[in-house]
């Protein structure tokens, strides 16, 4: 059986509208690394994360055969 921990990075361009309400009228887009030459974070579920100025930062979660303490800016 093969788990279904994808790895992949979205974001919810809310512009400056903080109500939810609006989430429809939204836009997801999905954020791919500029560059491949650094390394990327593995898929992972039950992380933390929050934006800070210009980043996010993730911290922590569950991968498919491991648990991460991991830090990832």
């Amino acid at each position: 059986k093969k788990d279904n921990v994808l790895n992949d990075l979205w974001k919810l361009d809310l512009g400056n509208r903080w109500n939810l309400t609006f989430v429809a009228n939204n836009l997801w887009v999905r954020i791919k690394s500029l560059d491949r030459s650094k390394p990327w974070p593995e898929g992972r579920y039950f992380h933390s994360a929050i934006a800070y100025k210009n980043s996010i930062i993730i911290f922590g979660g569950q991968g498919e055969r491991q648990t991460f303490d991991s830090t990832w800016a």
